[in-house]
């Protein structure tokens, strides 16, 4: 009977132990079903967001916006993907692949970086910028820049050991000239940034 009560035993321990395991091994589940980067906080050098709205000629825009962060792309961006900090100025900056319709979404904060610290974005310490290659009556090779007048920016990990710095966002961009407003949901970042 001793046996027994022992094998028993020990089974439910090896069962406890190769599930632990296996929920150890699984992958980070993707938290949203539009194929962004995960909103981790470690440094990954991860830039994205889901675009969704009116663009030019009336068009409704439903589209995912990843920066293009892999070097060894010939379509990568030439320049400004990442965080810096300058002072108490944080830039964090995406470029999306050449060819896009976005081509970059930039945020600028100035002042009292915190961790869990949320800014609204007020075009004068919270500063968003999109650019796109549109005009009024369509897709163009030339850009057109606009300011997000609404949203906010949470920093869920500012890290000045490490240098980290991780968020979220979700903001407007309105372009007068085409009476057109494209929204940016979802977003997130997890860049190591850089002091300049």
């Amino acid at each position: 009977m001793k046996r027994f009560s022992s094998i028993i035993k020990l089974g439910i321990v090896l069962s406890c132990v190769l599930f632990f395991t296996r929920c150890t091994k699984e992958p980070t589940p993707i938290d949203n079903g539009f194929g962004l980067p995960n909103a981790t906080e470690t440094g990954a050098n991860t830039f994205g967001c889901l675009i969704t709205g009116i663009g030019p000629v009336d068009t409704p825009i439903v589209s995912t916006f990843i920066s293009d962060n892999n070097p060894n792309d010939p379509l990568a961006a030439s320049s400004g993907n990442g965080a810096w900090v300058n002072g108490d100025t944080l830039t964090i900056a995406g470029f999306s692949q050449k060819g896009s319709y976005f081509k970059s979404i930039q945020f600028t904060i100035i002042g009292d970086l915190q961790p869990n610290a949320i800014y609204t974005i007020d075009s004068v310490t919270t500063i968003g910028t999109a650019v796109t290659y549109s005009t009024c009556t369509g897709v163009s090779l030339y850009t057109t820049t606009s300011i997000a007048d609404s949203g906010t920016i949470q920093l869920t990990s500012f890290d000045t050991v490490n240098k980290i710095v991780s968020g979220t966002f979700t903001c407007n961009f309105t372009f007068p000239s085409c009476d057109s407003t494209i929204y940016a949901t979802l977003g997130r970042f997890d860049y190591k940034y850089s002091s300049k």
